[in-house]
């Protein structure tokens, strides 16, 4: 994976992805905030788009895809511990 998605990057250039990045980010964003037309599939097209180019920018940013899934997985697991604290606190 790590191959094709610097492919990508390289092909099309860091800043091209960065701006491209901030559109899917605007699309996500319209397909939450589409509540009259909710459509879960819109959502994780969306998504996905986000998702292929963050990762595009962890591999350009050095990270090891041997440890990719291993390190996104711990920081998902840090913010959600984080929030859970958070949320008992306000209890």
């Amino acid at each position: 994976m790590k191959d094709k998605l610097l492919k990508i990057i390289q092909h099309y250039g860091a800043v091209n992805q960065r701006k491209k990045l901030c559109e899917e980010f605007m699309e996500l964003q319209d397909e939450l905030s589409n509540v009259v037309n909710d459509r879960p599939e819109n959502i994780l097209t969306e998504l996905a788009d986000v998702m292929v180019l963050t990762l595009q920018f962890m591999a350009i940013s050095g990270y090891s895809f041997d440890l990719l899934e291993e390190n996104l997985k711990d920081e998902i697991n840090y913010k959600i511990q984080r929030q859970l604290d958070r949320i008992s606190e306000e209890e």
